[in-house]
């Protein structure tokens, strides 16, 4: 069985009601990404990118990344501030089998670019550590 990567994007505004979050989501996916043969198996690997927008937190930046598969999932990201043209590298940590990553900045950010989006074998060195 073959692994096929999907996008789906999911935007929700920091001043969304909880109540009100599924009203404002927008899925964006190329048809036939989203629709795959009936041979491959389909999980979706869900990222979630939101401003939280709570006094304290001064408009920090969370990212999470869910891994429904039964190996480690590693990426690497690069991060692009509100006020700039340029991105940035970042680190980033192995979503463990199952669970969910939490990426945290103590700044608002405009964009997460997310690449080499890979399944890793378990107890292989890059199913360890951040980098």
């Amino acid at each position: 069985m073959g692994l096929a990567i999907a996008v789906a994007l999911f935007f929700v505004p920091a001043t969304a009601a909880p109540s009100g979050v599924a009203a404002h989501m927008a899925r964006v996916c190329a048809p036939q990404l989203c629709r795959p043969a009936s041979t491959v198996e389909v999980r979706t690997i869900v990222v979630k990118l939101e401003q939280l927008d709570k006094k304290e937190l001064d408009r920090h930046t969370l990212l999470t990344v869910t891994n429904p598969f039964a190996r480690a999932l590693r990426y690497r990201a690069g991060l692009q501030r509100p006020e700039s043209d340029q991105a940035f590298a970042t680190s980033t940590c192995p979503v463990e089998v199952g669970k969910q990553s939490f990426e945290h900045w103590p700044e608002p950010l405009s964009r997460v670019f997310m690449k080499d989006l890979h399944l890793v074998a378990p107890g292989s060195n890059e199913s360890k550590g951040c980098d």
